[in-house]
């Protein structure tokens, strides 16, 4: 197992992206700073199945990102071929994470 502690900083973002084991997880230890907007250093997972684009459904989360707030104490397992990126972390605001 590889774990990565991270220091999310003003401007930091994470383009698509995929892990590179079975699984993937994510832990938001801290977040600092006034963050006005809530999606400021956000957790975003893609579904990358062909077609999953062009099946959004009124209510449910498939042809569309979910979008997970970074917060304190936020841990997120995923399979590692899911699709994810991290919304751009605000000016003033940081986010300490673990990945494994």
């Amino acid at each position: 197992m590889r774990l990565d502690a991270e220091i999310w900083a003003a401007g930091h973002r994470t383009p698509l992206a995929f892990g590179h084991a079975e699984w993937t997880a994510w832990c938001y230890l801290a977040t600092t700073g006034d963050a006005p907007h809530e999606r400021s250093g956000a957790l975003c997972l893609h579904d990358p199945r062909a077609g999953c684009d062009s099946a959004t459904v009124p209510g449910l989360p498939w042809g569309r990102a979910l979008t997970l707030r970074a917060q304190a104490g936020l841990t997120v397992i995923a399979p590692g071929w899911l699709a994810h990126s991290v919304l751009p972390v605000i000016a003033g605001a940081a986010v300490l994470t673990a990945r494994a």
